[in-house]
C-alpha cells in the first residue's frame, strides 16, 4: 500500500513537468499527454528500481524523450503536428501569441538533439549535468548543442539570448 502511495505522489509531482517538456519537444500537447502516460506506466513497471534512484525524475525524462523519438520514427507525425500547432497558434488570442508562435517555429527548425538540449536546459531548467544524464551524453556535448541551438534561434527570432557561463 505504501508503495502505491509513494508512486502516486511521485507521478503527481512529475506529471505537469513531463507534459510541459514533451509539449515543447514534440510540438503537440495531446501527443505529450499520451507520452507522459506511457512514461509513467513504465515508471510503475520499474518502480522498485526508480524509487531507489537519487533522481528518478531524470530517469523519467530520459524514458519520455526515448518514447518521443520512437513516436516520431514510427508515425512521421512531426509534420502534421507542427501544421496543426501553427494553425491553432494563429487563432489563439492574447498579446504573446505571435511570440509563442515564433519561438515554437524556431525550435522546430533546430536539429532534434539541439531542440532536446534547449528544452531541457531552459524550458525545464535542468543543469548541464542533469541534461547530459537525460540525453545520455557528456556535459561538453550539451554545451555544444546548446550553443549551436542558440545561434539558430538568434538567426530565426532575432533575439539575443543571455546565457550563463555553464551554457
Amino acid at each position: 500500500m505504501a508503495e502505491t502511495v509513494d508512486f502516486e505522489a511521485f507521478c503527481m509531482a512529475q506529471n505537469t513537468a513531463l507534459i510541459r517538456m514533451l509539449t515543447l519537444y514534440c510540438g503537440d500537447r495531446e501527443v505529450a499527454r499520451d507520452l507522459t502516460q506511457e512514461t509513467l506506466a513504465r515508471a510503475w513497471v520499474h518502480w522498485r528500481r526508480v524509487r531507489g534512484m537519487d533522481r528518478g525524475d531524470l530517469w523519467l525524462r530520459r524514458v519520455a524523450l526515448n518514447l518521443a523519438k520512437s513516436h516520431f520514427r514510427h508515425t512521421k507525425v512531426e509534420r502534421s503536428a507542427r501544421t496543426r500547432m501553427l494553425r491553432a497558434e494563429e487563432r489563439a488570442d492574447g498579446p504573446d501569441a505571435a511570440e509563442r508562435l515564433a519561438v515554437r517555429e524556431a525550435l522546430a527548425h533546430l536539429t532534434q538533439r539541439q531542440r532536446e538540449a534547449v528544452v531541457l536546459r531552459f524550458m525545464d531548467d535542468l543543469s548541464v549535468e542533469h541534461t547530459a544524464l537525460v540525453m545520455g551524453c557528456s556535459g561538453g556535448t550539451v554545451k555544444k548543442l546548446t550553443a549551436r541551438a542558440l545561434v539558430g534561434l538568434r538567426e530565426r527570432i532575432g533575439v539575443d539570448f543571455e546565457v550563463g557561463q555553464d551554457a
